[in-house]
């Protein structure tokens, strides 16, 4: 890699300092420990002098805190590791486990469209979704929960007219941009379909941005409120009162979720028990059970990650107010990656009555 250089073609410091800040962030995020050594190494190796003194670490630490960034020194051991109980800035989250968020985006995308020929971007058809709910159903109770929500689905799927709602997140804004690139005629989804009027509702202006650059005749409604610079998203007493006011009936919700509420109590299976989903903040959790209330498909879209429980800390994940519970009256269906290492989490949500689809597929694709 080719050292940066100011206007004079010399190595600057800053731009070496900047240089260095960035490996450092993209191996934690990565998940993996940055080591003094590591850096100095790295350095020789793209033919940068940049610093590895005891200052220029104490520095990049001090850029890290300072920028919100989820970095921090740990200096009895001399390296950089990743901070897990900060939250990912928006900007980061949105390149972090982008493949994963892609499979999911694909999947939900095509869940929404509802196709009858795998055409225009489309990997799933309608039949091909329904009958992997169908194989998925577990439990007794998962079987009914699965034949509600195919007959929900069905029925979705013979309307003239569909009102879809993306909330906003990382993992829904690819929803949003596999539309994008995937509408490649004007025709929704394939002429079989009885779709013909497709309406998203969302509160994230880069989802409106998205959906408005689709060439298919796609109609979106942005909700208001209180602008949070940090996701590019609008939530807020005013974004529930624009729910209230329009009383909308909407066909298919999908919300985002930062981290799962978990039950340590008893041990062992126990230990990895989910109690529900979770928002960063007060006003988007509102908002994300103001939206679920109004659907009758009710999904949540999360990577596998996030599923996955540690017994051995009595602590959630980033994110610390609930916006649903783990029952089929508030979701009834989780949209994830890949089910393998989060067997027990899927069997919880059979017995909740939540179905579970994954996109493994789509990232073999």
């Amino acid at each position: 890699m080719k050292a940066p250089t100011d206007k004079t073609g010399k190595q600057s410091i800053r731009t070496l300092a900047q240089a260095r800040r960035d490996y450092i962030l993209e191996r934690a995020v990565a998940g993996r420990e940055v080591t003094d050594a590591d850096i100095a190494h790295e350095g020789q190796a793209r033919g940068m002098k940049w610093g590895t003194s005891a200052q220029s670490f104490k520095d990049d630490a001090d850029y890290f805190t300072q920028h919100r960034l989820p970095v921090v020194r740990v200096y009895r051991e001399n390296k950089f590791v990743l901070n897990h109980e900060h939250q990912f800035p928006y900007e980061i989250r949105k390149k972090h486990d982008e493949p994963q968020k892609r499979a999911i985006g694909q999947l939900a995308a095509d869940l929404i469209r509802g196709a009858t020929k795998a055409t225009q971007g489309v990997q799933f058809t309608s039949q091909e979704l329904l009958a992997m709910l169908e194989q998925n159903q577990g439990c007794p109770s998962g079987k009914e929960a699965v034949e509600r929500l195919c007959g929900k689905l069905r029925s979705i799927y013979d309307k003239y007219e569909r009102l879809c709602c993306l909330d906003s997140g990382t993992t829904t804004l690819q929803v949003a941009e596999v539309l994008r690139e995937g509408y490649q005629g004007a025709i929704l989804p394939d002429p079989l379909s009885a779709l013909r009027v497709l309406t998203f509702l969302t509160n994230s202006t880069d989802i409106a941005w998205s959906l408005s650059r689709v060439k298919a005749e796609i109609q979106v409604i942005m909700l208001g409120g209180r602008l949070r610079k940090e996701t590019q998203a609008y939530a807020g007493s005013m974004a529930r009162a624009c729910i209230a006011a329009w009383n909308m009936n909407l066909d298919i919700v999908m919300v985002g979720c930062i981290g799962v509420k978990r039950s340590y109590e008893g041990g062992g299976d126990g230990g990895r028990e989910i109690r529900g989903f979770m928002s960063d903040t007060f006003e988007e959790a509102e908002l994300k059970q103001a939206l679920l209330a109004r659907s009758l498909v009710k999904a949540v879209l999360i990577d596998s990650k996030k599923l996955k429980g540690d017994a051995t800390k009595n602590a959630i994940s980033v994110g610390h107010y609930p916006f649903a519970n783990l029952n089929c009256d508030e979701v009834n269906l989780l949209i994830t990656d890949s089910t393998r290492g989060i067997e027990a989490e899927v069997e919880q949500c059979a017995k909740r009555g939540i179905a579970v689809l994954s996109a493994e597929k789509c990232l073999k694709a």
